[in-house]
């Protein structure tokens, strides 16, 4: 089996054009790679060059490059706005609103298009609201008291660290082995 190597690698600006691209095996690109980082010490070749000879898993790779990955661009204002999902702001008697409240569908080309979108599906029977099927339903006082009665019975579990008792749900997620109050040993 063949890969496509980048001679410039991608991640420092390489193009994808026949002149920068030469095939070789699985252990000759892992090797490539191995010679990049230990030429340049760029982290991208050596997660490469690990993938490639087996020594990480894909989902180690994943994970060593999200760690190594560029975030200064989190710390700029325009970074701020987009983690806070403002990056479309308006002004509004003075202040900063975000692009989803208070806008409706004059105003924003995204919202009209999202809205013809939405109607073309429900025409076709591709859309539906999950709140479509129960809304306007009217549930008699015993079947909310039937529900009430089903969830009462999940059986609860006791953390030995806390003393709580909590649906299985919540034990795992919160406590046993993960309980803030287990006293380290």
């Amino acid at each position: 089996m063949k890969h496509k190597h980048h001679i410039i690698p991608k991640h420092i600006g390489g193009s994808d054009d026949q002149s920068n691209l030469v095939e070789l095996n699985i252990d000759e690109h892992a090797e490539a790679h191995r010679l990049l980082f230990q030429q340049y010490g760029r982290w991208q070749d050596k997660i490469a060059w690990k993938t490639l000879s087996g020594q990480i898993t894909q989902a180690e790779a994943i994970k060593e490059s999200q760690k190594n990955s560029d975030k200064s661009w989190m710390k700029t204002e325009e970074g701020r706005d987009i983690l806070k999902g403002r990056w479309e702001t308006r002004r509004r008697n003075g202040t900063d609103v975000p692009w989803n409240k208070g806008l409706t569908k004059e105003d924003s080309h995204g919202l009209q298009k999202l809205s013809i979108w939405n109607l073309k599906y429900r025409e076709e029977g591709r859309l539906s609201n999950i709140g479509d099927i129960v809304r306007g339903s009217v549930r008699s006082e015993e079947h909310k008291k039937n529900l009430s009665n089903s969830l009462q019975k999940v059986k609860k579990i006791k953390c030995e660290h806390c003393g709580g008792k909590f649906k299985p749900g919540m034990f795992t997620r919160w406590h046993g082995n993960k309980c803030k109050r287990k006293n380290p040993l």
